[in-house]
């Protein structure tokens, strides 16, 4: 019978159910040695957010297959040094959905109707009732910055109060919208200028920490309100300080930082901010769902059954071995893709032609997948649950294998639908690890894929590579490398630049504002 270490505090169901399977260690009160010393004998580990799991204590794990997170975020387990060893790590981030978006809500009441504030005063013996006259929601509109899983059931309960809601999401495809009565909005100026209370659910990425700055502060409408139970750090909390102060934002509610616990955070000294400790997640009901649900990922990946929630992928075994250049291909394909496509995808064909048609294109897939969601969800996207995220956000996924290829020995292209409109992008391997990219929206390119790039579509005309290499020049941004296609002559065409170092947003809208320059987009590669 296997043995589990359970660390942290789960529902006393779950432990009776892991009981019912496996041999269970409980460790809550267990100290580093205590605990150093069992993680040697185990084969599971479930921990939840306050548990560090590092290379220090993964080396001590001689048997340990699968480590579970009861809950969302893993920033507290060495996922790298997981993945060398081969143990698989998996996670819960549909267990708070319901608990997060309702804790929204009672933050949105609570904001709107002053109630924290009257709650202290009448503590200190006054009854104030001018002092905290407040708002009804009924008529206000919602912004909703991020239609996901929390910010979709925040929507549909929005809507029940009678509020107008519009929401930003330009990765959703039109029917999510539409189906729950939501405005769309065609970017996030035009949800700031009208929305009277923000709310914001949308994942925290290294391309952009930051959803609401200092460009976004200058478009919010006079008087609005600002939700964040999302993530710390999407709001610029110095900016938000003050304009709450200068009287622009009237208020806001936090239950994320920037740096948890908020030490010396001027925010908590402002009357017309309210405050909760993280608690998005915690309910019983959350808790119970949290505890079951690891409890079962986790026996199904010792009984060598897949789980929707894994978070890693262990790159050992043959099949593994057959197509890791076809999966490299397929992550690059994946995040490049997200970034040049300018418009919400409702339909992504994925065609195998030549040597990968015969492999296994399903695991091939999903690694594409996996990288062209992950910038754009909220949950952990990983190899196998990227196709029922696809699913859930309305995507329609279709898979074509051709083993006939012209001028290639193998090709990926994929065509990603919206509507009537589309984009194009299509990789080889040329050898073993040589990776490109040999076609962006139906542009024939022959491109080294690299960190930083800049994709620019432009006017086939002289002058046009010297105007984008001056201004580079003028910003100090070195070229590494440059790719130029077109259709035909005298037509449009691209130039993709390979780049030393990050393109800031000036120097793209300077080189997309020349004349005969369609687009530009700076695209980032992770390693």
């Amino acid at each position: 019978m296997y043995k589990v270490l359970v660390k942290e505090k789960i529902s006393d169901a779950a432990i009776s159910y892991l009981e019912e399977h496996a041999e269970v260690i409980i460790g809550y009160d267990f100290g580093e040695e205590e605990f150093f010393k069992n993680i040697e004998i185990v084969d599971g580990l479930i921990i939840r957010s306050g548990t560090k799991v590092t290379k220090e204590l993964l080396d001590r794990a001689r048997n340990l297959k699968v480590i579970g997170r009861a809950g969302t975020g893993v920033d507290n387990i060495d996922i790298d040094e997981a993945t060398n060893k081969g143990i698989i790590v998996v996670n819960t981030p549909d267990s708070n959905t319901i608990s997060a978006a309702e804790h929204t809500l009672a933050l949105m009441f609570a904001l709107v109707r002053n109630i924290p504030q009257a709650y202290i005063s009448m503590r200190d013996g006054k009854w104030e009732r001018k002092r905290f006259q407040g708002k009804e929601l009924a008529g206000k509109t919602l912004g909703v910055i991020g239609l996901g899983r929390i910010g979709y059931e925040v929507s549909i309960r929005a809507k029940g109060l009678k509020m107008d809601v519009i929401a930003y999401d330009p990765y959703m495809p039109d029917k999510r919208f539409e189906n729950a009565g939501i405005k769309r909005a065609r970017d996030l100026k035009s949800l700031l200028t009208v929305s009277d209370i923000i709310t914001i659910h949308v994942p925290k990425t290294k391309e952009k920490p930051e959803v609401i700055g200092e460009e976004e502060f200058k478009y919010i409408k006079e008087g609005a309100y600002i939700i964040n139970c999302a993530r710390g750090g999407l709001i610029n909390e110095k900016l938000l300080y003050e304009y709450i102060r200068n009287g622009k934002v009237r208020g806001a509610a936090l239950d994320v930082f920037t740096k948890e616990p908020p030490i010396n955070n001027p925010l908590l000294e402002l009357p017309n901010v309210i405050f909760t400790p993280h608690l998005g997640a915690s309910t019983s009901e959350a808790q119970y769902r949290a505890g079951l649900n690891i409890v079962k990922s986790v026996l199904d990946i010792l009984n060598g059954d897949f789980t929707p929630n894994i978070v890693n992928l262990p790159h050992t075994g043959e099949h593994i071995e057959k197509i890791k250049d076809f999966i490299k291909l397929a992550e690059v394909m994946g995040s490049l893709f997200v970034q040049i496509s300018k418009m919400p995808v409702d339909e992504i064909i994925i065609e195998y032609m030549g040597e990968p048609s015969s492999l296994n294109t399903d695991i091939i897939g999903r690694f594409f997948l996996k990288e062209f969601l992950t910038p754009i969800v909220q949950d952990v996207v990983n190899y196998v649950n990227s196709p029922l995220i696809a699913k859930r956000r309305g995507i329609n996924i279709k898979e074509i294998k051709n083993p006939n290829v012209k001028d290639y020995k193998n090709l990926i292209k994929v065509i990603g639908h919206s509507g009537n409109t589309y984009n194009t992008l299509a990789g080889a391997v040329f050898e073993k690890g040589d990776l490109r990219i040999v076609m962006i929206d139906d542009y024939p390119i022959d491109l080294m894929p690299s960190e930083n790039m800049l994709v620019i579509t432009n006017m086939d005309k002289p002058g046009m590579i010297g105007k984008v290499g001056t201004i580079l020049g003028k910003y100090q941004i070195n070229i590494a490398g440059l790719r130029l296609g077109r259709i035909k002559k005298g037509g449009m065409a691209k130039i993709v630049l390979n780049l030393d170092n990050e393109v800031p947003r000036d120097v793209i809208l300077e080189i997309a504002g020349q004349e005969g320059i369609v687009d530009a987009i700076f695209v980032k590669l992770q390693d």
